[in-house]
């Protein structure tokens, strides 16, 4: 009986293998990577591979040439069963590693067990020729490496284009709060309006009565128009949370293919090309990583934005000390004073308000690097109402650009100064206004800045009335 090893990370499809091979009288191995594949053939090689391209760990095409290379799994034949890779210039790889077939899901059951077989039969036959030889590897080496760079920036272009969509998005959706608000304090206007002249005398009962009517009827006509703006808000909403949720997971998919087609380029071509080539394939490299980046700091975006708030009295002393230790932790080699106000405690979400203060802490720490004596300090004041800040003294900012501070992807030092994905502090911001508060900042060029922030829910009066005492780290 015919020993076929399957090869993929989707369940259902190794499933589906499965059936059809065993009613046809094969014995069935599976791996879920070329990985894991590789470990199997190596311990006991089958009698034919059947492999999907994109996977965890190790895809389809490294698989494919780490069996080319082995004199033991070589000659066994070796069919690529994909929906991802398409293009002929996919094809052509494949084959040029040493594949005997490329094949689309779906094939016809009928069809892909007759190519199962004729494979089989070819190789107890002797005809099955193995793995390629070197000069034919050489003779495609420029044609296909030339093909896979296209590839790579058509891949890129598409990637930008999905990124300005999504800023169109956030904007749109910004537009959209505003009106809201507009609307919300119009209503409160009329509202305000007509209780007033419900207040007038005795003598003016009968004709306020006439314009309670009429202010009810306008309340009424505002309110529907409210409650479907509400309703067109809230579907936008959602249609955006899953627009991002959706953008974010399919984004990384192209990123894996631009990395995995980088590495082989590098592999397979190092040598041969240029360091102009080296260069660009460097250049690549760095531009995925820093759209993985942006991925994440959307996807924190849009998590401050719509998840739900569970307020509870939490201790903000203790998650800023908390953050303090970790960044010390992760770069002791720094020396910098944290100045962290004891008590200090607010009701708040406690997930959503320690995503904020990581983000101002960690801006605090990167923008201090180049102090020799960096100090960066929490804490409250207590004047009308309490203002939590957040101070440091390192690069600081021109307040003339200080309205850019909180609108996504703005930023006020060059990328090469300080690293950072401009969403940081518009996380913070949406993470204050659903508490009910607002953030502002100040800030001098190379003396600092602060950053202070309110919470709409007040704290209990058995907390203590001011900040004693600091703790340093």
């Amino acid at each position: 009986m015919s020993r076929i090893l399957i090869v993929d990370d989707n369940e259902q499809n190794l499933y589906m293998l499965e059936v059809l091979l065993s009613a046809n009288g094969f014995q069935v191995l599976s791996a879920p990577n070329g990985a894991e594949a590789l470990s199997m053939a190596r311990n006991s090689p089958p009698d034919l591979i059947i492999s999907d391209i994109l996977m965890p760990v190790m895809d389809g095409y490294a698989f494919c040439r780490e069996c080319k290379k082995s004199d033991r799994l070589k000659n066994i034949p070796f069919i690529f069963y994909t929906a991802t890779f398409t293009e002929e210039d996919d094809r052509k790889l494949a084959l040029s590693l040493g594949a005997d077939c490329f094949l689309l899901k779906p094939t016809e059951p009928e069809e892909l067990m007759r190519i199962v077989r004729s494979l089989l039969a070819a190789t107890e036959s002797g005809v099955h020729g193995g793995a390629p030889g070197e000069e034919e590897e050489d003779g495609h080496f420029r044609e296909y490496s030339e093909a896979l760079f296209r590839k790579l920036q058509k891949k890129m272009v598409d990637l930008e284009k999905t990124n300005h969509e999504l800023e169109h998005e956030i904007r749109e959706r910004k537009n959209a709060e505003k009106e809201l608000q507009q609307l919300n304090h119009a209503l409160e206007e009329r509202v305000a309006e007509r209780t007033a002249l419900l207040a007038a005398t005795n003598e003016q009962l009968r004709e306020e009565v006439t314009r309670s009517k009429q202010a009810q009827e306008e309340i009424a006509l505002l309110n529907d128009v409210l409650l479907k703006r509400t309703a067109s808000l809230e579907m936008l909403n959602r249609e955006l949370e899953a627009f991002s949720s959706a953008v974010t997971h399919d984004l990384r998919a192209p990123l894996r293919s631009i990395t995995g087609y980088t590495a082989i380029v590098r592999e397979e071509c190092g040598e041969a090309v240029g360091e102009a080539v080296l260069e660009y394939l460097r250049r690549i490299e760095r531009n995925t990583s820093r759209m993985n980046e942006l991925i994440d700091a959307l996807r924190g975006l849009s998590q401050a934005s719509s998840a739900t708030i569970h307020p509870n009295m939490v201790d903000l002393s203790d998650i800023a000390s908390e953050i303090a230790t970790a960044l010390h932790e992760g770069n002791p080699e720094r020396q910098v004073t944290f100045a962290i106000a004891d008590g200090v405690a607010a009701e708040a979400d406690r997930p959503l308000i320690r995503s904020a203060l990581e983000n101002l802490l960690n801006n605090a720490w990167k923008y201090t690097r180049r102090k020799e004596t960096a100090r960066i300090e929490f804490g409250i004041i207590e004047n009308d109402q309490r203002v939590y800040f957040v101070k440091d003294n390192g690069a600081g900012f021109d307040m003339r650009y200080v309205s850019k501070l909180f609108t996504p992807f703005q930023r006020l030092h060059h990328q090469e100064e300080f690293e950072g994905t401009g969403v940081g502090l518009a996380t913070v911001q949406r993470i204050v206004h659903r508490h009910g508060g607002n953030i502002w900042a100040e800030g001098k060029v190379e003396e600092g800045a602060t950053f202070y922030f309110t919470l709409g829910r007040a704290v209990p009066d058995w907390q203590s009335e001011a900040a004693i005492g600091t703790v340093s780290h």
